[in-house]
């Protein structure tokens, strides 16, 4: 008689780990602190008038309130130009120190109806850390000076000319961390 068997045996365990938590950073910019000032502004209501050569400054400081780093752009948003010519042809645009005392060093980023159609331009170092972050590698808000000069060889055609509208907005989507950017419109 011959006998053949086999045995089979199943073995099973689990572990039960509780209380995870998965939550997702928050992406926040604060510019001049929440002000809603206008950067700039120029013509009626005001004491500035564009003209060949004649520039305007304006300070502002971007501030990281998230928990994400922040890699930032800022654009020209809102412009609205009067006129027969489009004045942002001749407005150039610079990014100097804020105790620059004059444009001799700067070079243009280029016009405002140039950095309009690009959509974007580069800040002053554009990656902030996450609000509250003490390393050595980070700051979580920044300062930049904004220059806008009228070209000198602006003509005639630009006598009646102006802009308004042109002022900033609160941030606008993105998310942070290398290659992703969130923009900052002024």
């Amino acid at each position: 008689v011959l006998f053949i068997g086999s045995t089979f045996a199943w073995f099973t365990d689990s572990v039960t780990n509780t209380g995870n938590t998965i939550q997702a950073g928050t992406l926040e910019i604060a510019l001049n602190g929440g002000d809603e000032t206008t950067l700039f502004s120029s013509g009626e209501g005001t004491d500035f008038w564009w003209e060949p050569g004649r520039s305007q400054k304006a300070t502002a400081d971007i501030t990281n309130e998230g928990t994400l780093w922040l890699k930032y752009t800022m654009s020209f948003d809102n412009v609205v130009t009067t006129g027969d010519a489009n004045i942002t042809e001749v407005l150039d645009v610079y990014l100097v120190d804020a105790d620059a005392a004059d444009l001799t060093d700067a070079e243009p980023l280029g016009t405002m109806k140039e950095l309009m159609a690009a959509g974007s331009f580069a800040a002053k170092n554009n990656v902030l850390a996450p609000k509250g972050y003490t390393g050595d590698d980070g700051m979580s808000s920044e300062s930049f000076t904004v220059v806008v000069k009228m070209k000198e060889e602006a003509d005639n055609d630009y006598r009646r000319a102006g802009q308004n509208g042109f002022g900033r907005q609160a941030g606008t989507a993105g998310r942070s961390g290398p290659g992703r950017e969130c923009r900052q419109h002024l």
